[in-house]
């Protein structure tokens, strides 16, 4: 009887653990509505502008009456060079959240970015992009570290002007800025 105690009170923490945990998964690989925060400096490559977001709250695509989903994941987000993104805008954006890798979060890939902080991979593609918000932060902590992120994006882009050959730009916006 001594030993189903600490059963039942662990028992009990994960019911409460799951109960009071108002965040959602976002489903993989299915169409969804986001919306949610650019949380870290854009890069642009190619086609597509690359950067991280905080997602804030989901639904499903195909039901615009399903209640919205509180959610707290982190994504990388690639969104098409059509549209203009930058750090600390809000966003809503119709997108598949693909997972990291196609081994089932295994590779050394996902576990880094699952370090990070960031849990799956989407997509805005053109007429995909509902909307878009520059907010300014309440928090000072919030507005200290988005200062510091277009202090060195600032960096970043005088630095590609230079006209130095990938892998030195490479090197200086490491040592610099810290980039990886």
């Amino acid at each position: 009887r001594i030993t189903l105690i600490p059963i039942l009170i662990f028992l009990l923490g994960l019911t409460a653990a799951q109960v009071l945990n108002p965040y959602e998964e976002m489903p993989r690989n299915e169409r969804l509505v986001v919306t949610g925060e650019i949380t870290d400096n854009v890069t642009t490559r190619g086609r597509w502008h690359r950067t991280t977001a905080k997602v804030s709250a989901f639904r499903a695509y195909d039901d615009s009456a399903a209640r919205w989903q509180p959610c707290r994941e982190g994504i990388s987000l690639y969104v098409d060079t059509t549209y203009r993104i930058g750090l600390g805008e809000q966003f809503s954006a119709v997108v598949y959240i693909n997972a990291l890798d196609t081994l089932d979060g295994t590779s050394g890939y996902a576990r880094t970015m699952r370090s990070r902080g960031i849990l799956g991979r989407a997509y805005v593609i053109p007429g995909r992009l509902i909307e878009q918000r520059v907010t300014d932060p309440t928090d000072l902590w919030d507005r200290v570290m988005r200062a510091s992120k277009k202090t060195q994006q600032a960096l970043v882009e005088r630095l590609e002007r230079v006209g130095m050959d990938e892998d030195e730009l490479g090197v200086a916006m490491a040592v610099l800025t810290g980039d990886r």
